[in-house]
This record gives C-alpha cells, sequence and structure tokens, in this order.
C-alpha cells in the first residue's frame, strides 16, 4: 500500500517516531476541505475537473501552492536573500516542512506530547489561537501563510484518536470564543474515526497513487533541489 511504502521511505532514510526533530512525514492529499462530499464519492464519480480542485497536486512542494502573490513572495525571497547577505545561499522557504514543534503541536492530544508541547512553553500550552484545532484552518494556513509549508504526520492516515481532546487538562479558549477541543474536521466526515477512514482511502486511491511518485522526489529523491 501507499501507506506502507511512505513508512518505510521514512524509517530507511532515517525518519522514526522516536526523534521529533526527524519524524516522519506525509503528504497532504486532498486540497478541499469545505466539500460535502467525501473522498470516496469524489472517486467513485467525480469528473476529472473535481477530482483536480479536490485533491492536491503533488508534483509541488506546499510552498508552492496556494494563491499567485504567495507563489510570487517565495520567488521574490530567493531572488534577493543573495543581495542581502552574500553569505547565505539561496533560498525560498523560511520554514520546513516538518520539524519537533509540528509534531508536538499536531498530536497535543496524545500523550507523550501533550507533556512534550507544555514542557516547550515553559510549562503552559501555547496560545489557544495557534493550537491545531481545525484540519480545514490548517490547510488554509500552509496554502496562505508563508511562514507555514508544513506537510502531515502518518497518524493523518492511522489514528484517528490524535484528533480528540480527551484529557481533563483544558487548552484555553481562542479569540472568536469557542474553546478548544476535538480537531475541527471537514463537513464530510463524521468522526474522527470516519475522517482518518476516507483521508486513508484517499492516500491508497488511483488518483494519489498516480501522482505520488512526485511527491516522493520532492521530500527524498531529485527535486530537493534545482527550481522549484
Amino acid at each position: 500500500s501507499n501507506f506502507r511504502y511512505l513508512n518505510f521511505l521514512n524509517f530507511r532514510s532515517g525518519r522514526g517516531m522516536e526523534d521529533l526533530s526527524q519524524y516522519p512525514v506525509f503528504p497532504w492529499v486532498l486540497a478541499d476541505f469545505e466539500s460535502t462530499v467525501t473522498p470516496s464519492e469524489i472517486m467513485r464519480r467525480g469528473t476529472p475537473t473535481e477530482k483536480r480542485s479536490y485533491f492536491r497536486d503533488l508534483s509541488k512542494p506546499m510552498g508552492m501552492i496556494g494563491n499567485d502573490e504567495r507563489v510570487q513572495s517565495f520567488e521574490v525571497r530567493f531572488r534577493e536573500a543573495p543581495l542581502l547577505d552574500s553569505t547565505v545561499p539561496p533560498f525560498y522557504y523560511g520554514s520546513h516542512y516538518s520539524n519537533s514543534g509540528i509534531v508536538m503541536n499536531m498530536l497535543l492530544r496524545l500523550q507523550p506530547f501533550t507533556d512534550e508541547a507544555r514542557a516547550l512553553q515553559g510549562g503552559r500550552f501555547d496560545l489557544p489561537d495557534r493550537i491545531f484545532s481545525s484540519i480545514r484552518e490548517a490547510w488554509n494556513s500552509c496554502t496562505r501563510d508563508t511562514s507555514d509549508v508544513r506537510e502531515l504526520l502518518p497518524e493523518f492516515y492511522s489514528l484517528p484518536e490524535f484528533l480528540l481532546h480527551h484529557s481533563d487538562r483544558p487548552f484555553g479558549r481562542r479569540q472568536d470564543g469557542h474553546e478548544v477541543g476535538d480537531v475541527v474536521l471537514p463537513p464530510w466526515a463524521r468522526d474522527a474515526y470516519h475522517f482518518v477512514h476516507e483521508h486513508r482511502a484517499a492516500l491508497e486511491g488511483p488518483d494519489v497513487s498516480r501522482q505520488l511518485h512526485g511527491w516522493i522526489d520532492l521530500i527524498w529523491g531529485w527535486k530537493q533541489q534545482g527550481p522549484a
């Protein structure tokens, strides 16, 4: 399966769950988290046009997905970085697709990540508005914010419990008045278990399988360098 193959690539490249700075990385495979239609339904009945807007383009890194203004800002950074400091090689992104902070934030509802996240913030949880609270909001951030190019974790395709807040430790209230609890799911998902089931089906489906090699080349292959 695609899931097992990606796990194999992660572990063979030195990534593992015992090191949060080298935690396994998985791709975003969907691009529409506002639809009421499940991935399974789109794969069965969707038109080519619907599928293109529903599934992520895996030939591009997250930094090259989004509106033209965001993409252009990365291009400008790459051109102008050497002008600001000749000792710094040109670069597109000032952040990474995976790091320990991303892992702890996304897995905050699971131990030992709950305690690790508190320790990182000096004994308290991060500000409620910065806690991973909604899959749609996370996707919007990754495609609109120039400081966010994160990918996903294997738990998004295998472990529904990471989306559920079972702890008695409060995460706080956001500025919009909502208490941070379970992660808010796309409209098509009945619950966390349904979300992971459908998300895994999308990962294993033909629409992702046809283009997954492009993402693998971005993370482990020849596309790690060269034009974005």
